[in-house]
């Protein structure tokens, strides 16, 4: 039996008038997602090409619902094309990818509906095995030394290239002291000089979206949607979800924003989209499309475990995946990195390799990454190549050498963290010397 969430049935088509994207790389859960439309129903509208039905959000919500016999679906259609229903079809997996858990509110959130954990994603073992990671972490950071390369004790800071290693509790420190997430990615572009977004290259019909502060660029889809001002939407308290801001900022500049935020009815509270949220706030836009949730607190609670661990669940077909990313004429507004092209690149068989058929375009290293810890921020790679330029001229010759001035700049404690002459991963037990 079909189960749409009320705001939803004015937009539901015949279940057979859409198709799943023929290059759709993403491996989902069928059976978690299936379980959640019987219990829950359908609160997330699919995504369509409007030019083709073609689904670029929602491929395994809508295998799932013909594995239950539905009928009928909920859709938006966007208008976009090839370049952007690619972007939108990577960038919607890829931000997901990108988010981690505040596991204490995690465990808290789960417990909080048991016994009835149907339809969550989550069930008995699942929340014992994260009761244990929890324990052992705790243990970690008990007795944890500042030296120690141990992955659970140490994080990460990547601007470009440029590694440096940071005890977590230092870097707890030092991160908590530029603000909340949406503040810290201003200020760590202005403490390097990086200040310049990536600008969203003209796609192949010469289609580009662009941004005025206080103006939300849309697709015509969204026209089915309530436009509700942010400032009256609440992110909601229990969510343990932490996105990657910038990541989903970057997607927004470029994309459009295509998926509206759900939210619950009767408090206004953000079930799905929270990070979403946080992403609008920090380009200043005014508006966001919303569809309304009728539902008590637990079952509130239940749409957004799962709809986050259903993701969690996923995976991608790696050749797919690279033959997508390559075929793009840039990596802009899809969450992807070059170097997370190379990874995928270098994880396949030659047989199944497609850069040796395919000749990547050369703009598609155009955007340049800064990672700290579980945060990205997109920075336009034309400045970075510049910025990184002046630093060599300015004298800073090697990579150690300019990974300290990248530490002076972000205000370091140089008694407090390594740096390290390239991106081997010390802590995954490489033994390259550091330099």
């Amino acid at each position: 039996m079909t189960n749409i969430a009320l705001d939803l049935q004015d937009s539901a088509v015949p279940i057979e008038s859409v198709q799943s994207h023929p290059r759709n790389p993403r491996k989902g859960d069928i059976q978690g997602i299936a379980d959640s439309l019987r219990v829950n129903g359908q609160y997330s509208p699919l995504i369509v090409d409007a030019r083709n039905g073609n689904i670029l959000a929602g491929n395994h919500t809508w295998r799932a619902a013909k594995s239950l016999g539905w009928e009928q679906i909920a859709v938006l259609h966007v208008d976009v094309d090839d370049n952007q229903a690619k972007r939108i079809l990577l960038s919607d997996n890829r931000t997901s990818d990108l988010a981690t858990y505040d596991r204490p509110n995690l465990i808290q959130l789960i417990e909080s509906i048991r016994p009835d954990l149907d339809g969550s994603g989550w069930d008995e073992r699942s929340l014992d095995r994260l009761r244990q990671l929890e324990d052992q972490d705790d243990d970690l950071f008990g007795r944890g030394d500042p030296n120690d390369k141990d992955p659970a004790t140490t994080k990460k800071i990547h601007v470009g290239k440029n590694l440096i290693l940071l005890h977590a509790d230092y870097f707890t420190e030092w991160f908590d002291a530029l603000g909340e997430r949406v503040d810290a990615v201003d200020k760590v572009r202005q403490m390097l000089g990086l200040t310049d977004d990536p600008e969203p290259k003209p796609t192949k019909a010469g289609k580009r979206w662009t941004h005025i502060s206080g103006e939300t660029p849309t697709h015509s889809g969204m026209d089915a949607c309530i436009w509700a001002p942010v400032e009256d939407l609440i992110p909601h308290p229990e969510n343990a979800r932490q996105g990657d801001i910038g990541a989903i900022a970057e997607s927004l500049r470029v994309n459009g924003i295509y998926r509206p935020l759900i939210v619950q009815e009767s408090s206004n509270l953000i079930l799905k989209g929270n990070n979403t949220w946080q992403a609008v706030r920090s380009l200043g836009w005014d508006t966001v499309p919303v569809m309304f949730l009728d539902v008590d607190d637990d079952d509130a609670r239940r749409v957004m475990l799962a709809d986050n661990r259903l993701a969690d669940k996923a995976g991608y077909y790696n050749a797919m995946l690279a033959e997508v990313l390559i075929d793009l004429d840039s990596l802009d507004g899809t969450g992807f990195t070059p170097t997370d092209l190379d990874d995928v690149l270098k994880d396949l068989p030659p047989e199944r390799d497609p850069s040796a058929m395919i000749g990547a375009p050369a703009d598609v290293r155009r955007v340049a990454t800064i990672r700290l810890g579980g945060l990205t921020i997109s920075t336009c790679g034309k400045q970075y190549s510049e910025w990184e330029h002046n630093m060599i001229a300015e004298g800073y010759m090697t990579k150690v050498e300019r990974g300290h001035r990248i530490a002076e700049l972000l205000g370091l404690d140089p008694a407090r963290y390594e740096v390290w002459a390239s991106l081997a991963d010390p802590t995954t037990g490489n033994k390259e010397i550091k330099k």
